[in-house]
């Protein structure tokens, strides 16, 4: 049941996440062989959480397996080289900065889907240790990784992934990376357009969707067919980012909505394409100065994000603070449907984002950096308060 619910496109992305967590759990052979038909998945993410289960199994491959293991490399690396030439287009122009990001997030994936698949095949801990010393992001920690890989990987591997590692510019990369993996420079705006229909582009849907966000913002017009292509996909972001588009959205579109979540520090470790599905589930608010937007005492569970404006936390008529711009306020009550312990009040027109609880459980279920992200929220609110307590206790020293 497993095998074919995996095999079913129609199903949405995060059910197929759970089954293959489900599939790392079991750790049986039938799962593992499941997991092992997913290595050359078109879709980065399922990519990069089928090799991670594979990893939590200790899977080696063997016989016939050894081979796709090893095209699956080059693969990835042929992907590192198109988004290393992708970054050294882009990098430079305001108007492509989301791209750009894109693209380092995905180049970092792809290293790390690298990682895993090398532990396939050669010795685990070696990789494991190159793999933790890269993570620190420090100078010598990374000479050491360079070192060990240097000594583990083969030389076809090590030529073409060692320079992905080191600190150089991306083109300065690509040559280290041997002449197999040169790539054509464009100007910004062809390098969009290539994104928009590029193959490696396809399998991250996320990065197709900033190259539509940019391509109005820059003026090229889509092709009639690649439109109607998204429109037919079966990725739903896509659909969405081109409806919004032909509709000539007036609120904030998705790959806005993502950008306003990656600012606040509960999601700014979380994948860009698990915001891009809860981007879709805030709801837009538009309140006048004066207007109440929580009341204390009321039972509360959703949070609330300030995209442009400014609102006061009043408690018993007293103003305890101001936010403006990108402030989060309500996000205790979402997590426990506590009664909100403060009223806030608009000072002036403010559009605000609104979460609602279930949605945000749905999406803290299927990705661990949004949960994580929730325990540094309230680690920080908590030594905040102990701050405020100890700073009283000793105020209160002091007048006895």
């Amino acid at each position: 049941a497993i095998i074919e619910a995996l095999k079913d496109e129609s199903l949405h992305r995060r059910i197929h996440l759970r089954l293959i967590r489900a599939c790392s759990n079991i750790k049986s052979e039938a799962a593992i062989q499941v997991l092992e038909g997913l290595i050359r998945h078109h879709n980065t993410s399922i990519r990069s959480r089928v090799l991670t289960a594979l990893h939590d199994c200790r899977y080696k491959p063997e016989g016939g397996s050894i081979p796709m293991v090893n095209e699956q490399i080059s693969a990835e690396l042929r992907r590192a080289a198109w988004l290393l030439g992708a970054i050294h287009d882009l990098s430079k122009s305001n108007k492509t900065e989301i791209i750009a990001r894109a693209l380092f997030l995905d180049l970092d994936e792809t290293i790390h889907r690298l990682f895993l698949l090398f532990g396939f095949l050669y010795e685990p801990r070696a990789i494991q240790r190159a793999r933790d010393a890269i993570r620190q992001r420090d100078a010598s920690r990374r000479s050491y990784a360079i070192e060990v890989l240097d000594t583990t990987l083969n030389k076809a591997h090590k030529n073409a992934f060692i320079p992905l590692l080191e600190d150089f510019a991306p083109i300065e990369k690509l040559e280290k990376m041997g002449s197999e993996f040169k790539q054509h420079s464009l100007k910004p705006a062809a390098r969009v357009a290539d994104i928009l229909g590029n193959p490696f582009a396809k399998e991250n849907p996320w990065l197709v969707a900033t190259a539509i966000e940019a391509a109005e913002e820059m003026g090229i017009s889509m092709a009639s067919e690649t439109m109607q292509g998204f429109v037919s996909s079966s990725e739903s972001l896509l659909v969405r980012m081109v409806i919004q588009k032909r509709k000539d959205w007036k609120m904030l579109s998705t790959v806005e909505r993502v950008i306003v979540l990656k600012s606040l520090s509960i999601f700014e470790k979380t994948p860009d394409e698990a915001l891009a599905e809860l981007a879709d589930l805030l709801q837009e608010m538009v309140v006048q100065s004066g207007e109440v937007i929580i009341r204390e005492g009321e039972t509360g569970d959703s949070l609330y994000i300030i995209v442009d404006g400014r609102v006061e936390v009043v408690d018993d008529n007293r103003v305890l603070n101001q936010l403006g711009a990108r402030a989060v306020f309500g996000e205790l009550s979402m997590l426990d449907s506590s009664p909100r312990t403060a009223t806030v009040r608009a000072l002036e027109e403010t559009s605000l984002l609104r979460l609602d609880q279930t949605s945000f459980y749905e999406i803290m279920g299927d990705y661990v950096e949004v949960a994580m992200g929730t325990i540094q929220l309230l680690t920080r609110n908590l030594r905040a308060r102990t701050g405020d307590v100890m700073e009283l206790s000793r105020m209160l020293g002091q007048s006895s």
